[in-house]
């Protein structure tokens, strides 16, 4: 095949890795490819570095914009795609040599093709799924909440079909930090055939930076809220009311407030506006709704309390939790 792939690249802040991705990206086998790279305001050496390794090879194009976040950078890079193809991936990450090649073997018109991933926390330590085979498994997009946890939510692990995009003029939204990568997938999925086209090899390396997303802020409850309409919407029109999925849905809720607990819990502010935002946040639609589903704890008390939305007891046994892991640390 020679159909043109553009892979959309957001970078902000990079210098340390944009090198080693883009890198991975010109070594692909499959040459038929433009590389969009979207300075999202850098104030760091990216955009010099990004122009640098244009000057090694003219299928990198260079967009240069004012600070708008990760899916302002993404839209901007459909908007400017040229190819038959698009795929995105993150400028701390990299990617084997037959990314692209692999991939594009097993496309088939209006279906959504996904690779397995390998996540890493560091250069030496490795986190390994269940498998990396040439196996090739077909998915119904019903059943697509099942396989979160092998990236179905992420946008970068995946061919999608540009047509299909600006038919529907789907979009990553801008105005949330809480599951829009996976708002834009179901978008997608809404408008595909029936069938993902699920493929175990890893071919893309995810560099986890969880210590760079907890001093980000808290989403705001609005966005928690938004989140939850997306995605119980979604699964009605993708899975048709299934029970299973609903409650998959709701734990999946359950779990992101706790994050959002736990980043709140570890700022600076004064236990009694730490108690008072997550008060707010429990007497939300969302979490009244998905309250019944705990957070899935193996802790008794840690999902009693999430289940009888305890705020005034949560806060404290944050508190007394964080405490605690600040003295094993000394």
């Amino acid at each position: 095949m020679n159909e043109k792939i553009s892979i959309v690249v957001p970078v902000y802040n990079a210098e340390k890795t944009i090198v080693r991705c883009v890198e991975s990206l010109r070594q692909q086998i499959y040459p038929y490819i433009e590389i969009i790279l979207v300075n999202d305001g850098s104030k760091d050496k990216s955009l010099e570095l990004c122009q640098q390794l244009k000057e090694k090879d003219n299928r990198i194009i260079i967009i240069n914009k004012q600070n708008g976040g990760v899916s302002s950078a993404r839209n901007t890079g459909i908007k400017s795609a040229s190819g038959k193809y698009i795929m995105f991936c993150d400028s701390d990450d990299w990617v084997m040599e037959d990314y692209c090649s692999y991939m594009i073997e097993h496309v088939e018109d209006r279906h959504l093709v996904m690779c397995g991933f390998e996540e890493i926390s560091d250069e030496q330590v490795k986190f390994v799924g269940k498998e990396n085979t040439d196996k090739v498994e077909k998915i119904l997009k019903k059943d697509f909440l099942k396989y979160r946890e092998q990236g179905i939510g992420s946008p970068w692990n995946k061919l999608f079909e540009l047509k299909i995009i600006n038919e529907y003029n789907l979009t990553f939204p801008e105005d949330i930090c809480l599951g829009e990568d996976l708002v834009f997938v179901m978008k997608y999925l809404k408008y595909m055939s029936s069938t993902i086209i699920f493929l175990h090899r890893k071919l893309y390396i995810y560099q986890n930076q969880e210590a760079i997303t907890l001093s980000k802020r808290a989403p705001a409850v609005s966005e928690n809220e938004y989140f939850y309409s997306a995605l119980s919407s979604g699964i009605r029109e993708l899975s048709h009311d299934d029970i299973n999925m609903l409650t998959l849905c709701k734990q999946i809720i359950m779990q992101d407030y706790e994050k959002n607990f736990l980043f709140i819990n570890g700022n600076s502010e004064s236990i009694g506006k730490k108690y008072k935002h997550i008060k707010q946040a429990m007497g939300t639609k969302s979490f009244t709704t998905c309250c019944s589903e705990g957070v899935q704890s193996s802790n008794k008390i840690y999902n009693w309390l999430f289940m009888k939305k305890k705020a005034g007891l949560l806060t404290i046994y944050l508190t007394i939790r964080k405490r605690g892991n600040q003295k094993c640390e000394k």
